[in-house]
């Protein structure tokens, strides 16, 4: 059971590289992201539910990678020019602009 997790995991992980360093557009790549990132939350949600014995824990843990999942969402961008990822929530950026090409993110 461990090794079939693992593999999930690893192909996760794949599934990840591969679209932040494809060549899509970045309509694409936003759009896979998002489901990637969501599938990756539910499954880390069952795994929690499952592996846990202590069942009130899930009070916080579910809250938590809701909110995980809120924030990669919401601060994640993708520039639409030339399809880099880019975080938009650190501390020493100035603006919302691609730092490859320096066209606006919106």
């Amino acid at each position: 059971m461990s090794y079939l997790l693992t593999i999930i995991f690893v192909g996760f992980l794949a599934a990840n590289a591969y679209i932040v360093y494809s060549n899509m557009n970045g309509r694409a790549k936003r759009k896979a992201f998002r489901w990637l990132l969501t599938g990756f939350i539910a499954f880390l949600a069952v795994y929690t539910s499952i592996a846990i014995p202590d069942k009130i824990f899930l009070v916080v843990v579910l809250p938590v990678l809701a909110f995980v999942l809120f924030g990669l969402l919401r601060f994640t961008k993708f520039c639409d020019w030339c399809g880099r990822m880019v975080k938009t929530n650190l501390p020493f950026r100035t603006g919302n602009q691609c730092p490859r090409c320096g066209t606006n993110i919106s």
